[in-house]
């Protein structure tokens, strides 16, 4: 059974509605019972009697039947107001998730902090012969520190340094601060000492 005292401003309406079809019923059956008490020819007070039952009938089966649909129209209503109030929590915290991101890439502070790097191995025709460069690498760093998917955006000399720089970004270890997949950029410098 529901309680009135928890309706809301439609539920109150069809409440109401309700019960004035209710109070019209009763009030039809005390017509009739008072009818048929003060006439003075049974006959007549009966069949006059039967007109209304049948009537009453006809209203009782009408009320029924708006009573049933009332009834199912609220229980359409609360199954689509418990949707949207689902739907609204899904968009707050969707917007709660998109105010954390936006508010980490607005922060100084990057989402990442590299524990250690393994220090390039200078391919060994390059430092003989006193050649420089760098390589920029691409790579995604799992949220669990994992990197992968490591590759060259742009090395000069080209393909000379490459396979080195790949080599030791492969052995880094790096702490994800944003517990998603993101995706790095760095340059690694080879230099002559």
């Amino acid at each position: 059974m529901h309680n009135p005292e928890h309706y809301s401003p439609w539920q109150h309406t069809i409440h109401r509605q309700l019960r004035r079809a209710t109070a019209a019923t009763l009030l039809v059956v005390g017509v009739t019972s008072g009818a048929f008490a003060q006439s003075d020819d049974p006959a007549a007070a009966l069949d006059v009697t039967s007109e209304r039952q049948r009537a009453l009938l006809e209203e009782n089966q009408l009320l029924t039947k708006q009573k049933q649909a009332l009834t199912l129209t609220i229980e359409t209503l609360q199954e689509h107001q418990a949707q949207l109030d689902l739907e609204r929590q899904q968009l707050v915290d969707e917007r709660t998730r998109l105010e954390q991101q936006m508010a980490a890439a607005a922060s100084n502070t990057p989402p990442f902090e590299i524990q250690w790097q393994a220090t390039p191995e200078y391919p060994s025709e390059a430092a003989s012969s006193g050649l420089e460069g760098f390589v920029d690498l691409e790579f995604s760093l799992a949220a669990d520190g994992t990197i992968g998917d490591i590759r060259v955006i742009d090395s000069n000399p080209s393909a000379v340094f490459d396979h080195a720089a790949i080599d030791a970004v492969s052995q880094w270890i790096i702490d994800n601060h944003s517990e998603q997949t993101i995706t790095l950029q760095k340059r690694i410098e080879f230099q002559v000492d």
